[in-house]
């Protein structure tokens, strides 16, 4: 697939890195919270279109997808949500704080506003690709070249991220990942003293890493790094305590070893909980 990236896409997603984090960071602590609502009302605006639509490799999944409108013809950025959370539901007069795009955010199945269950990037990846192909056919005024598509995403989404760019590799012109895993069965490991997310693991994935290495390697982006031919921008915080820097660090190495073109951020004594 031949791809046309242009310098005004990569520096719109550069520019939007720390935004978006934060943005995503303050969701993650309001659905931890509880402040959302139960359920929500799916609508379409002028704006944004909050809906559902039906997975195409598992017959009884929906999943929410937000649709942000451009105001003129633009190329596709798709973003995730963090580990444990959801899609932020939009509001009809919610603003695309991404307006060079048309922004699509995915709620991936088994989260608050789609059916089915989790699986820590197994089926649920296809969820990103059933969207975008969902865009491409329903949104065509919004697209001003389709095979113009770029991905955003931070921590549990920037996991997701180096999981879609391995199994999806001609899919992206470029992509943008800021704190992300790379290795579940390391960060099992390393989840030791916390055990924040381990518990989730053993329940989305079934097993932990020493009764099937297999499970969590194939959904590990770094199993999947020869694949890649998607240009890579990636930050990562030192300090970070919830997705040590490690996993930034090893992928970028193997990734550089292979040839592959990534840009490397790592922010010096930069790191919390919030990432």
């Amino acid at each position: 697939m031949t791809k046309k990236t242009t310098l005004t896409c990569v520096v719109a997603l550069l520019s939007g890195i720390l935004t978006t984090a934060c943005a995503q960071n303050n969701v993650d602590e309001l659905f931890e919270d509880g402040q959302f609502k139960e359920s929500s009302e799916f609508f379409r605006s002028d704006k944004v279109d909050f809906i559902q639509i039906p997975s195409t490799i598992s017959d009884s999944v929906k999943f929410a997808i937000a649709v942000y409108k451009p105001s003129k013809p633009s190329p596709i950025l798709l973003m995730s949500h963090g580990w444990h959370m959801t899609v932020k539901p939009p509001t009809p007069e919610s603003a695309n704080l991404n307006s060079g795009f048309l922004t699509v955010q995915v709620d991936m199945r088994g989260r608050k506003y789609s059916t089915g269950k989790q699986d820590c990037n197994g089926y649920e990846l296809y969820d990103f690709y059933d969207a975008y192909k969902y865009v491409v056919e329903h949104y065509k005024l919004y697209i001003s070249d389709p095979e113009q598509v770029y991905y955003t995403g931070g921590s549990g989404g920037g996991a997701n991220g180096y999981g879609l760019v391995g199994k999806f590799p001609d899919l992206f012109c470029s992509a943008m990942l800021s704190c992300g895993t790379t290795d579940y069965a390391e960060w099992y490991r390393q989840d030791s003293v916390l055990k924040e997310f381990r518990d989730e693991m053993d329940v989305w994935i079934g097993f932990t890493p020493e009764q099937n290495p297999e499970a969590y390697a194939s959904r590990s982006g770094i199993t999947t790094v020869a694949n890649v031919l998607t240009p890579l921008y990636i930050a990562h915080g030192e300090t970070d305590p919830r997705v040590p820097v490690t996993h930034s660090r090893n992928y970028v190495e193997k990734a550089q070893a292979l040839g592959k073109q990534v840009t490397y951020l790592e922010l010096p004594g930069v790191g919390t909980r919030d990432h």
